[in-house]
């Protein structure tokens, strides 16, 4: 595979705020993009989502979307794997150890039409939420 070839995304899942639910985004994931800045103290990203239909259960117990299900308001943490798609690269690994989690700083642009959402999160390393 070519550098340019489409990424597997092994594990992208976010845990609620109270850590009583999770999902699996990892099909869902239109876009994802990793930040790395010298002169910040964190790490930055942000992700593109879509879903059709239900994938969290309520506490009446109907499946609901990830955004009002979970809910996703901000502090989530979201455990993320990426694979290499080639020699050179090697793939993204932030699920081996609570401190390399990523953890939802906001979501943006939610749209919600008849069984489906769209929404983007926009993630922090812990040490954003640390310092």
């Amino acid at each position: 595979m070519a550098a340019i070839d489409k990424s597997i995304y092994e594990k992208f899942i976010i845990e609620s705020a109270d850590k009583s639910k999770t999902v699996d985004i990892s099909s869902g994931v239109i876009s994802f993009t990793y930040f790395e800045n010298i002169f910040s103290p964190y790490l930055t990203a942000r992700v593109i989502v879509t879903n059709t239909g239900g994938s969290v259960r309520g506490d009446d117990g109907k499946l609901q979307s990830i955004y009002n299900g979970l809910p996703l308001r901000g502090g989530e943490r979201v455990v993320i794997k990426v694979a290499g798609n080639s020699r050179v690269n090697r793939g993204l690994d932030f699920s081996k150890r609570p401190s390399d989690y990523f953890y939802v700083a906001s979501v943006t642009n939610v749209i919600i039409n008849e069984g489906t959402e769209t929404f983007t999160l926009n993630l922090v390393s812990r040490e954003a939420i640390t310092n």
